[in-house]
Order: C-alpha cells, then structure tokens, then sequence
C-alpha cells in the first residue's frame, strides 16, 4: 500500500478564533471547495497547514 500526504489544516478569522479544521490530500482544491459552499468562509483571513505521511 503507498501512503498518501494528508495536510491537516486550520483556518482562523481576524481575532485569532479557529473556524475550522479539515484534512486533505490537496488543501488548496479543498480550501476552493470551501470557498463555494461555506458561508463563515469570508472570515478567514489566515490558515495554518501541517502535512503528514498518510
């Protein structure tokens, strides 16, 4: 079995307040994806990513 890198990420709004967690293979399509469908979306203003083997 192959691993895949998983991200692990956390978006936060202007005071600091974690919004959300989420994990993916590919955060950028994922965060696109948010974009489209969340409505606490416009908050984000920073994100914090941690990758992991699998």
């Amino acid at each position: 079995m192959t691993e895949t890198p998983t991200a692990v990420y956390r978006l936060y709004d202007a005071a600091g307040y974690l919004l959300y967690i989420g994990s993916s293979g590919d955060p950028t399509r994922r965060w696109r994806e948010h974009h489209k469908e969340m409505f606490w979306w416009r908050e984000v203003v920073r994100h914090e990513r941690q990758w992991y083997a699998s």
